[in-house]
């Protein structure tokens, strides 16, 4: 019976003796190092902090800017003037030249006289 509380106190000595030199900050980061989920998260966390550091350079532009130039494309769809089509079209914004009576900016609405056609593996403009 005693050779069992005296391997648990050889262990526990074992133990306390060889992080007696260390800071309990760096034995939390050790252990934190060597979880993979943790490391994960702390990269994404630090990603995130960045961007928010440096919003100014990662997206230069106006939050408050209200042009056609910003809005998303209309909603899609399979007609057009002249009928139904099988390839899907969207209709850019425009802005018109009526005005908001409430907040005065001007209205936007659909370009319906220009559909722009919607496909898979398209080549943009340079």
């Amino acid at each position: 019976m005693s050779t069992v509380h005296e391997g648990e106190a050889t262990d526990s000595r074992l133990s306390t003796a060889s992080t007696t030199n260390q800071s309990y900050l760096s034995l939390v980061w050790r252990r934190f190092r060597r979880s993979i989920p943790g490391m994960i998260g702390l990269v994404m966390v630090s990603l995130l902090l960045l961007i928010a550091i440096f919003a100014e350079f990662v997206a230069p532009m106006d939050p408050n800017a209200n042009t056609a130039s910003f809005a998303p494309p209309d909603h899609l769809s399979f007609f057009t003037k002249d009928g139904f089509t099988l390839r899907p079209v969207a209709y850019s914004i425009v802005e018109g030249e009526e005005l908001d009576p409430v907040t005065y900016q001007p209205l936007m609405a659909p370009d319906m006289d220009n559909p722009r056609p919607i496909g898979l593996f398209v080549k943009g403009t340079p």
